[in-house]
């Protein structure tokens, strides 16, 4: 896990542990209730 936020704000900076993450493509798994169900899926390509 690298980016978790309750509520959800949309101001991740990119950063892990405050340092910067490499220019990549990273998979990422939504669960909007906290029930263990991924309601989303998918990859995200993060540009530097």
């Amino acid at each position: 896990q690298i980016f978790s936020a309750n509520p959800y704000l949309n101001n991740w900076s990119g950063e892990y542990n405050g340092s910067p993450l490499p220019t990549g493509s990273y998979y990422y798994r939504i669960d909007l209730d906290g029930n263990n169900i991924i309601d989303f899926e998918g990859w995200v390509y993060l540009v530097r």
